[in-house]
């Protein structure tokens, strides 16, 4: 049951991200809810694989829009800036970080700018991050939201290796 809630808040959010991407922009891209990023079901719930890998732009790095990269760069501050330690953190601690990233991600995906290849390699590394900040928050366990913090973690050294 939780997993089927996750996918359609999971399904909502990318619906949401995919429609504020075209808003700002003159030149829009024709993506639809249908082309997101399907949710495969794992043993770990916050896992979410894209169904194409990230590419590198003819071997270099994919440019972000610096006010969307600064939004990025905070939560990934907020992120490394967090000491996971389950002897010192507290589930309301962990909690906390996830509202931060929530309420950051909320931030980027209202602002998107972005269009063209940059903008479909930028969302095979957003949509599964989308989703494991809904675990995140959702975490009810201790070792759940470690787990999951460090997943996250994760996801920063990918996206550093594609995209400035």
């Amino acid at each position: 049951m939780r997993t089927k809630y996750f996918s359609i808040i999971t399904l909502c959010l990318s619906t949401l991200f995919f429609a504020s991407c075209g808003q700002n922009s003159s030149d829009q891209t024709n993506t639809s809810a249908t082309d997101s990023v399907p949710v495969i079901e794992t043993e770990e719930p916050h896992v979410h694989e894209p169904a194409e890998p990230i590419v590198l732009d003819n071997g270099k790095k994919w440019k972000v829009d610096d006010h969307m990269l600064a939004w990025i760069r905070q939560i990934e501050t907020e992120v490394y800036d967090f000491t996971a330690d389950t002897q010192t953190q507290t589930l309301k601690m962990y909690h906390q970080l996830a509202s931060n990233i929530s309420t950051n991600l909320d931030s980027l995906t209202s602002n998107c700018t972005m269009t063209g290849q940059a903008h479909d390699e930028l969302h095979k590394w957003l949509l599964p991050f989308l989703d494991m900040s809904d675990h995140f928050s959702a975490s009810e366990t201790l070792k759940e939201a470690d787990s999951i913090y460090h997943s996250i973690s994760a996801s920063f050294m990918e996206f550093n290796i594609y995209f400035e």
